[in-house]
């Protein structure tokens, strides 16, 4: 790590010019030549051994035509080819494209003819997967010149450090473009909210831009990165076994993830700092973290990947105070600006949601070879007594909270109606998440072959144990009735997609409606209750014990569930009441004190006219 005068001369240089990147890595290469750099499947690097092979890379590059604006892509499994890559392609003044060879080859291909770059690095084994663009490639670990020239290509803060892409909603990836400003922002602005010279280990795929931050705020800080194979970065025990081998003390990974390392691990004493990002951070990660990890920081990190890496941070849990405080998405990074706006982009008052807006060094120059999506999220806003900004609108929701930290409410594009009700479901998700049982959650909406749409929770807890009634209950006193999903579905594990994220499109089909015939109805309002159910749910039977959620009921039925019970036993009772009570016998037992025998007697011999009248009244409800 740099001195302390060497350190206030580099920030010296950095206030008085821009630097890179690959300015602020060279600063390292003098202050510590022989400290390792990079750490891959037992072999390692130098800093003065990843500055010369980097340089000899960039020179051929240059050689070869690679200039300003020139895209290079780069698909290896080496983790110190990854590096020599990365910084000889930005060296040699070109952007760098990461493409994991472990994607799909639609995909890649895709991500390859959108971009269009001028030449694919990659190695010897992964030569047959790029055979259709043989021509544009380049074995990285191929012997280049000795000779080279001993220096970095002069880079522009406005000059394309890099391009990244992200799934996009026409089902076609698009490519975001990063500058060489944002890419040096967001590394010194990680270095800033944990300054210390870690040992980092990078996980997620190579196309996360979050994997570039991670070997960005190591580099230019006399780190060292720890790249683990792609086929141990995704098993959380050898994942745990590098933690501990290697004494790593930082990682940048999303909530999902890192969850599965805290079942798997009884302590982690080398972590002094853990962020995570990309994803909702349920509530049950602050304590578990706070005893598997208690000397590391816990930061909670939001922002696009249209942001370089991090819009804002808030600090989880802080293991000098021993504390955990409320989850939230918290303040911006220095220079950056949030805001959030109504529909007519003006600042909705404090408290109250809006769409998130981002501003500041890191934003992106737009994307790839679509310059109308470019114009639809990347705009120009007036806002009062500022002058006109280009803002970032994310389509998430959020709000600020009285301490000024920020709370993520969801995304705009999970928004859906049911049954003429806008639901978010970011909304629900993020509710369920409080649930300090929840680890993951995530809400779906399937819709049945007659047209019915239904919500539907999946979800995974700290144990084995049933919670889904109490989560039922739970989300009663936080939601209103037509937001409450109608079947919860606990899971083990979610499928993930190669950057670790929830695979939304992998959730498993609904288990078969449940029809427990074990337990039949034990007296007459059990009978009565039964025959409701059975009608109104058009089923054959039903169990005393069978949720009325988990045979077919909704938000929509329930209500006409408690029109009839009120009909045709003489009893008020709420919605609440009803999701409460969701079985046949536990709602039998409560409703027992203030039933109407005489009624109940009267019911065993219903008229035809009352299910006629019946019949009439759902189709009714229906409409």
């Amino acid at each position: 790590m740099l001195s302390p005068e060497k350190e206030t001369e580099q920030n010296r240089v950095i206030k008085e010019k821009f630097l890179s990147f690959c300015d602020l890595f060279t600063l390292q290469v003098r202050a510590i030549p022989t400290g390792i750099a990079v750490i891959f499947d037992g072999k390692s690097l130098t800093y003065e051994e990843l500055d010369f092979r980097s340089m000899q890379l960039a020179s051929f590059l240059r050689e070869n035509g690679v200039k300003s604006e020139s895209i290079v892509a780069l698909s290896v499994c080496d983790g110190l080819d990854l590096l020599i890559g990365i910084l000889g392609i930005l060296r040699s003044g070109g952007a760098y494209l990461p493409i994991d060879p472990n994607y799909p080859s639609e995909r890649i291909e895709m991500m390859l003819e959108d971009a269009n770059p001028v030449l694919l690095l990659t190695e010897e084994n992964l030569v047959t997967k790029f055979s259709w663009i043989h021509e544009k490639t380049v074995l990285i670990n191929k012997s280049f010149p000795n000779e080279v020239v001993n220096q970095n290509e002069t880079v522009l803060p406005n000059q394309l450090a890099y391009v990244v892409y992200t799934s996009g909603s026409t089902g076609k990836p698009k490519g975001i473009m990063l500058e060489h400003r944002a890419l040096a922002y967001a590394a010194l602005a990680h270095q800033q909210l944990h300054p210390s010279t870690f040992t980092a280990l990078m996980l997620g795929s190579i196309s996360f831009d979050a994997s570039l931050i991670v070997i960005t705020r190591t580099l230019i800080s006399g780190g060292t990165v720890c790249i683990p194979k792609s086929e141990i970065s995704a098993d959380p025990e050898r994942v745990i076994d590098l933690i501990e081998k290697h004494e790593i003390n930082y990682t940048l990974c999303v909530p999902s993830f890192y969850s599965m390392l805290l079942d798997k691990s009884r302590e982690l004493p080398s972590l002094l700092c853990i962020d995570l990002g990309g994803e909702t951070m349920p509530n049950a990660i602050p304590d578990i973290h706070s005893k598997i990890a208690p000397n590391a920081i816990l930061h909670n990190i939001y922002g696009p990947s249209e942001y370089a890496v991090g819009a804002t941070f808030a600090k989880i849990y802080d293991p000098i105070t021993r504390q955990v405080v409320k989850i939230t998405i918290g303040k911006p990074f220095p220079q950056t600006q949030i805001y959030t706006l109504d529909a007519n982009l003006k600042p909705t008052v404090p408290g109250t949601k809006g769409e998130i807006f981002i501003g500041g060094p890191g934003l992106a120059r737009g994307y790839l070879n679509n310059e109308a999506l470019s114009a639809e999220k990347f705009v120009w806003v007036s806002l009062p007594n500022q002058n006109p900004m280009r803002l970032y609108r994310t389509g998430d929701f959020g709000r600020f909270l009285p301490d000024g930290n920020l709370e993520f409410l969801g995304r705009i594009d999970f928004q859906v109606k049911i049954r003429g009700n806008r639901v978010e479901l970011g909304e629900i998700e993020h509710a369920l998440c409080r649930h300090l049982k929840v680890k993951e959650a995530v809400v779906i909406v399937r819709e049945e072959p007659q047209g019915n749409k239904h919500l539907v929770t999946y979800f995974t807890a700290l144990d084995k144990t049933d919670i889904k009634q109490e989560l039922r209950t739970f989300l009663i006193n936080l939601l209103p009735k037509y937001m409450i999903p109608s079947a919860f579905v606990q899971l083990e594990s979610f499928p993930r997609t190669l950057n670790g994220k929830i695979d939304r499109n992998a959730l498993p089909a609904l288990p078969e409606k449940e029809q427990n015939t074990a337990l039949e109805p034990q007296s007459k309002l059990e009978q009565v209750l039964s025959d409701i159910w059975k009608r109104i749910l058009h089923l054959k039977m039903v169990g005393t014990q069978s949720n009325f959620f988990d045979v077919g009921g909704d938000s929509l039925t329930i209500a006409i569930i408690q029109t009839q019970i009120e009909i045709e036993l003489a009893i008020k009772i709420s919605i609440t009441e009803l999701l409460q009570y969701p079985t046949i016998s536990r709602l039998a037992q409560h409703l027992s004190h203030r039933t109407n025998h005489k009624v109940i007697s009267l019911y065993q011999d219903i008229s035809a006219q009352k299910k006629i009248a019946f019949s009439r009244f759902k189709s009714r409800a229906g409409r």
